[in-house]
């Protein structure tokens, strides 16, 4: 699990086809049920989502913080695999106020998909203690 500005989460990068089914498997999670995506920067939203429409400087009010955007997803980006969300048009984004994981985001280059360290249903945790039993 993964420290965030809100909840501690599981991370996997958002390219990768296994990487994604695995939180799906680890969450015990229904793969109709989205994933949201988490970036390092503004910039980076706009390669992975349509931003044009978007007012001149809303993304830099909003984010970073404990915000979750919904943009129409770009279709032409190889840095999220077709396997994240089949058939949603939609794409939640997120910058955590956390520099630990955008500073990961920046490492791999790569958007993170994002997801609360629980199984799916269950409370999301906010303390280390709440997330253990995920390793058994």
């Amino acid at each position: 699990a993964v420290p965030t500005d809100t909840i501690y989460g599981i991370a996997a990068l958002a390219s990768s086809e296994a990487a994604i089914n695995a939180i799906y498997d680890i969450k015990k999670r229904d793969h109709a049920k989205p994933l949201a995506v988490c970036v390092a920067d503004h910039h980076d939203i706009a390669k992975i989502c349509h931003t044009t429409h978007l007012p001149e400087g809303l993304l830099k009010d909003l984010l970073p913080g404990p915000v979750t955007i919904i943009l129409d997803r770009r279709r032409d980006s190889a840095k999220i695999s077709d396997a994240l969300n089949p058939g949603v048009d939609a794409l939640a984004v997120r910058i955590p106020d956390f520099p630990f994981l955008r500073a990961i985001c920046r490492q791999v280059q790569t958007p993170l998909a994002l997801t609360s360290a629980n199984l799916s249903g269950e409370q999301s945790p906010v303390h280390t203690s709440e997330f253990g039993h995920f390793a058994a």
